[in-house]
This record gives structure tokens, sequence and C-alpha cells, in this order.
């Protein structure tokens, strides 16, 4: 009989930055001193206090002061450790990632993410030499629960995923050789080749 394997790993997964929050919160403030300044500058011009070239100048530096802030507060993503629970039943593969940061309609959010893989119904394994990573593909029951402020969760997605892609990379945080010791367990599991990619 099969029993449970199960790994505790660390995925390097594209997080939001630990300071996105108070970055994002910084945009609408510089848009808004931008447009004041240019609304200070177009008076400044009706009233005669500043020459048409002065402002023009004024506008121009004030609109690349800020076009540089907006472009270092924009949303980005970065390769941040996640803990992976990786666990291997007799009837499916199961992916949990008990704290990844996200960003949800603008926000940051901590989720709570499980993934559950019929083992008859995955359809390949992938290694993508390139980036690294690992993808197991194939038919996925996904649930999702928000981290509150409190420590509580609270479920926010629940759906069938037809050809879906699992991916992770083992290589950043994980100890060496973590990589080649999980696609053997999954290439044993499923019974299927992996496929390897540039």
């Amino acid at each position: 009989m099969y029993r449970n394997r199960v790994f505790e790993l660390q995925d390097a997964a594209s997080c939001p930055p630990p300071n996105a929050e108070t970055l994002r919160r910084l945009r609408p403030m510089i848009q808004w001193g931008m447009l004041l300044c240019w609304g200070i500058t177009a008076l400044a011009v009706v009233l005669k206090e500043w020459s048409a070239k002065a402002a023009v100048l004024s506008a121009l530096s004030t609109a690349v002061i800020c076009l540089i802030l907006l472009v270092l507060t924009r949303e980005r993503s970065e390769l941040l450790p996640t803990p992976l629970r990786l666990t291997m039943d007799p009837d499916a593969i199961v992916w949990e990632f008990p704290a990844r940061p996200s960003t949800v309609k603008g926000r940051i959010v901590v989720r709570w993410e499980q993934y559950t893989m019929p083992r008859n119904q995955i359809t390949g394994l992938y290694y993508q030499a390139k980036g690294r990573r690992i993808e197991v593909r194939g038919t996925a029951l996904s649930k999702v629960w928000e981290l509150g402020p409190g420590g509580e969760l609270t479920p926010c997605v629940r759906k069938e995923l037809r050809d879906a892609g699992l991916s992770v990379c083992l290589e950043k945080y994980s100890p060496p050789g973590t990589t080649q010791r999980i696609l053997g367990a999954l290439a044993a599991y499923t019974g299927k080749d992996i496929r390897v990619s540039s």
C-alpha cells in the first residue's frame, strides 16, 4: 500500500516586495502633487508672475521628478521565499502554500493556498532548465483563503482548474539537490517522463 510522502520546501515565489503597500499609497499623492504644481504654474502665468518660458521649464522639471517617483513606486514583484508543503497521497498530490503574499485588486493580502491534483488526472511533468522551475500539469481543485489581521482564515476562492500548471522554483531557497529529489519523486509517483525544456 502507498504511504503518504510529505515534503516541507521553500518555493521562490513571485510576491510583492515587503514595502509594496507603502509605495502604493504614495502614488496618488505624487499624481495629485504633480497636478497641483501644474495648476500653480498655470496660475502664475495667468497672473503674469512668471514668463511662459519659466513656466514651461517648471512644468517639465515637475513632470520629470514625478515620473521618476511613479516609476520607483510602481507595482512590481520579486522572488521571495514562500513555504511549500507537498503531499503525495495514494489518490492525489496536494500543494499547500501557507503564507504567500499577493496583490488582489490593488491591495496586498497574505493568502493560504491549496491545490489538489488527482493522481490519475496529471497529464505531464516538466522541468524548465533556464528558470530551474518544476511544473506539473493536470486538473487541479483550487482552494484559497485570505489571512485576516487577527490570523483568521476567510475562504475566498474554490474552483476546478482544467489543464492547470502548478510550478515551483526550489533552487533558490532550498538545499542543493532538492529539485532533482522532487523531480525523481514526482516521476516515480505519476509514472510520467519528465520533459525538459531550455
